[in-house]
């Protein structure tokens, strides 16, 4: 007969073995983990089957209840195309925070408090969004909508996003929008000019780091995994320490910037002496961007693959000549050299391909070799110029920045060229006349 210390010391292992392997911790009964789930699953069935009032209700908990519902939800996808799929697409989309969610598979908070919760809890740094537009809509700005086709979809970053943080996105204000009619049903909608950028945030939600406008995915990954991991090593300090630590860690990014940067930059002043036939050429000085002239034509030329989706209507609706970036070369160089960390995934691809259907395959692969080449310089851009002042701002620990309201606001006035108080986005001035009755232009300076 087994003694009965030996009965309890193996209920107690078996017991042990269960929750650990069942996700169960402790102080937690399995019967509300089944019951859970059945509420999970019956929020899931009134979302696509209940009529608009339930539907909403069901929703709304699913939301309540955070990523897990995510996986409820493409648990329960129609088995065939058709209406029921296109229902339970847009369910998904709105569980989850962002369109395309079949793609991407992320749960996104739209409440910064709720998510720096989930943060603490499970110990995660967070990933803040913001934007022009909203991103589960269509016409958010032309960079979220980069961000939803090119990086989110992409298998590598959607599970690297989803292991590694919690997701918040916020609304900077609404995106431009115009609708041009050309006649006999022909309609034409896009957006004008904004930027977006993702912040890293620690688990208090102070600001660690930023990647402004567009990245290729593994250029994206990599500077992601190197800011998750300084928030890591920053959440437990206090406020006096973590500035200092971070501005300790962003002086090293910067000094890392200009090394990777300064051969290229040499390289170029070479080959223009040869072209020249002159002098030499003194080295091109710093790469902090000149912050004054605030003009939606100068805000998009500092995101080049929003720019060929937006460039042509702003130049239609501004005065003035166009301005040419004279870095572009080096962006170029400094593409090449990162291509591997620049390509698209083709899951990405595939998702493009669908949204230029309207067009016929020689055109459509002409434009994706066209998109991934402006992304490419882009992300340089971004990298070594846009980037580069975050970093120089976030070394100055006389200006702590860690509050994220004032800092944001810093980034779309200074950095983005778009500030709150310009309510045009630099797209409207008392220069230009319209000669039309009913059009209000009003100076934005006002």
């Amino acid at each position: 007969m087994i003694p009965e210390r030996f009965k309890l010391a193996v209920f107690i292992m078996l017991t042990t073995l269960l929750s650990v392997s069942s996700g169960v911790f402790p102080g937690v009964v399995r019967g509300d983990i089944i019951d859970g789930n059945s509420r999970a699953d019956r929020w899931v069935r009134q979302a696509l089957a209940g009529d608009a009032a339930t539907a909403q209700q069901a929703m709304a908990a699913l939301r309540r209840l955070g990523a897990p519902a995510v996986e409820h939800m493409l648990a329960a996808r129609p088995t065939a195309d058709g209406e029921a799929e296109g229902s339970w697409r847009r369910a998904l989309d709105t569980v989850c925070g962002q369109l395309d969610c079949v793609e991407s598979r992320l749960f996104w908070f739209q409440d910064l408090d709720l998510a720096v919760q989930e943060a603490q809890r499970s110990q995660r740094p967070i990933l803040s969004l913001r934007l022009l537009g909203r991103l589960d809509e269509e016409l958010s700005c032309a960079n979220s909508r980069f961000f939803r086709s090119i990086l989110y979809a992409d298998p590598m970053i959607s599970d690297f996003l989803r292991q590694r943080f919690v997701l918040h996105w916020s609304s900077e204000r609404p995106v431009p929008t115009f609708h041009l009619d050309f006649g006999e049903g022909r309609r034409l909608e896009g957006t004008l000019t904004g930027n977006s950028i993702h912040y890293v945030l620690d688990r208090r939600g102070r600001p660690v780091d930023g990647l402004p406008g567009l990245y290729g995915p593994g250029f994206f990954r990599g500077r992601l995994w190197a800011a998750a991991a300084l928030a890591d090593r920053l959440s437990p300090l206090d406020d006096d320490n973590f500035i200092e630590e971070r501005a300790e860690a962003h002086g090293q990014m910067l000094a890392r910037l200009a090394a990777e940067v300064s051969p290229v930059r040499l390289e170029l002043d070479v080959l223009r002496l040869a072209q020249e036939g002159g002098d030499a050429v003194a080295p091109s000085e710093g790469m902090t961007p000149e912050l004054t002239v605030l003009t939606a034509r100068l805000a998009g030329e500092r995101a080049l693959s929003k720019a060929i989706v937006e460039s042509p209507l702003v130049e239609a609706m501004s005065l003035g000549s166009a301005n040419v970036d004279p870095n572009r070369p080096l962006w170029e160089i400094l593409a090449e050299h990162h291509w591997r960390n620049l390509r698209l995934s083709e899951t990405s691809l595939g998702l493009l391909r669908r949204q230029l259907d309207s067009f016929d395959g020689a055109v459509t692969e002409e434009a994706l070799t066209t998109i991934q080449l402006a992304i490419g310089i882009d992300a340089m851009r971004n990298e070594y110029e846009l980037h580069a002042v975050l970093h120089t701002w976030l070394t100055d620990t006389r200006q702590p920045q860690l509050d994220m309201g004032p800092f944001n606001a810093r980034v779309y006035a200074e950095l983005f060229l778009t500030p709150a108080e310009d309510p045009w986005l630099g797209l409207a001035s008392v220069e230009t006349f319209l000669a039309l009755s009913g059009v209000a232009v009003a100076d934005p300076g006002e």
